[in-house]
């Protein structure tokens, strides 16, 4: 993912948490951050995939972050 893609992920993920009423700490950018490198990698190897596409998706009440293998 390009910076301007992780940028716009956050953007929405932060959007997404504040509509459920929870708070963003000084650290969330990083750790979304972490979390995507940590998990690209292994989501394109089972699948095969040449990319991976993350969504933020609130599910009961919850914020959730998304991966979709690309083929």
């Amino acid at each position: 993912m390009s910076d301007a893609d992780v940028n716009a992920l956050y953007a929405k993920y932060v959007k997404a948490k504040e509509s459920v009423g929870e708070k963003i700490g000084p650290g969330e950018h990083a750790k979304l951050l972490k979390t995507i490198n940590q998990q690209a990698p292994k989501i394109m190897e089972q699948y095969k995939a040449k990319g991976v596409e993350f969504s933020v998706v609130v599910k009961d009440n919850q914020v959730v972050i998304r991966a979709k293998p690309k083929p």
